[in-house]
């Protein structure tokens, strides 16, 4: 009797689920404006579970102890944010505690829970976290194969040994989709046929740990033309480590910092460990002849941007010149002043660049993500 009571318990609940998800769906997805946890370090609020067994409560599966979510692998099943999500940099990391195992992260999950439900797979089998797997009917460019649901990662493995924390960062712009294991860009896919859904993570045989879910807005793509009319595009810069930094030919600050080789030095210091920087030209009477002329001028190694309508620089948020974002693993990392020096009197100034840029290639959080921007505001067009 009490088990056919708590099975009712939990069909009634799925169906409370079920209509606020529908009520969530007329509203449309979420889409980030800022860093958004997915996880609050104590208990799963914002997650619902479905399970292949309804008479299985979800707590004997899924725990939370110092910060870090358990689940114990079986039954099948999964957590699933009570939110739809679009447009957004999602990063987690995980370990597999007793051996390697199967798990998954669902994106964009749609339609009545089931094991497995509607959504595109972001593998986390131990070995393979980088693959895809097209779950219901999913669908996307890069899938070619169509006797087979899997699509593989791009490169080796870049998995940490069995034990150890893993970060993945997907980056889902639209319809397409980047991800990253530990910082390397493992497979892309484009055109999917599903853009927004909630997230999942899978129960799927062995015990796995999660901690620090959360997501930000993922970098603005663009295509703008250097100061040779040729296009850049960030999406031809995956897994990359791009450094935009605003600039204005007439601005003395700007002008300053090209004087004494601040950005030269590091665009040499840094050109075979997978940085490229670009700088961005928002000055609303600029022109690729103008940004030719000062890049020969001042022997600039690196592509000026024109950025004349402002929609880029608006986009990253970009307030004087110079201002420089670090765009790594999809989303902006950095975003502030090249120094600590505006007056430019310091003998020993402190580069944020140069730091950050460092702490990334070690694979370290970075200690000052953000910085108030110096110099010159940027000349946007009215």
């Amino acid at each position: 009797m009490r088990r056919t009571c708590f099975a009712t318990l939990i069909v009634l609940a799925q169906a409370v689920l079920v209509a606020a998800g529908a009520f969530a769906a007329e509203q449309g997805p979420t889409v980030p404006k800022e860093k958004t946890p997915l996880f609050n370090g104590k208990d799963l609020t914002g997650w619902t579970f479905h399970l292949g067994k309804a008479d299985v409560d979800p707590k004997t599966v899924w725990s939370v102890k110092d910060g870090v979510i358990r689940c114990e692998g079986s039954p099948a099943g999964y957590m699933q944010t009570t939110a739809d999500y679009a447009d957004y940099k999602l990063h987690l990391e995980w370990r597999w505690p007793e051996g390697g195992g199967n798990s998954g992260v669902l994106l964009h999950m749609t339609g009545k829970d089931t094991v497995w439900p509607k959504s595109i797979e972001c593998q986390l089998m131990a070995g393979r976290a980088g693959d895809f797997y097209l779950i219901g009917g999913t669908d996307f460019n890069e899938h070619q194969d169509k006797s087979d649901t899997r699509v593989p990662r791009k490169k080796e493995s870049s998995e940490k040994p069995l034990g150890e924390w893993n970060a993945y960062d997907i980056a889902c712009r639209g319809n397409s989709i980047h991800v990253y294991v530990n910082g390397v860009l493992q497979n892309v896919a484009t055109g999917t046929t599903v853009a927004a859904g909630k997230i999942c993570l899978q129960s799927e045989g062995k015990p796995i740990e999660f901690r620090n879910l959360y997501l930000e807005p993922p970098a603005p793509l663009f295509t703008l033309k250097d100061q040779d009319e040729k296009d850049v595009g960030l999406s031809d810069l995956a897994g990359k480590i791009v450094v935009l930094e605003w600039m204005n030919d007439d601005c003395p600050i700007s002008r300053r910092h090209y004087d004494r080789g601040t950005f030269n030095t590091l665009v040499e210091k840094y050109k075979d460990q997978g940085v490229v920087w670009l700088a961005v030209n928002s000055t609303h009477y600029s022109t690729p002849e103008r940004n030719r002329k000062f890049a020969q001028e001042h022997n600039v190694p690196y592509p000026i941007l024109d950025d004349r309508t402002g929609e880029i620089g608006r986009k990253y948020g970009a307030k004087t010149t110079p201002h420089i974002c670090i765009v790594q693993g999809g989303s902006v990392v950095y975003s502030g002043a090249i120094d600590d020096d505006p007056g430019g009197n310091k003998a020993a100034p402190v580069n944020y660049v140069e730091r950050a840029i460092e702490e990334i290639l070690a694979g370290k959080p970075l200690s000052t993500p953000r910085t108030q921007p110096y110099g010159c505001s940027v000349k946007y067009a009215k």
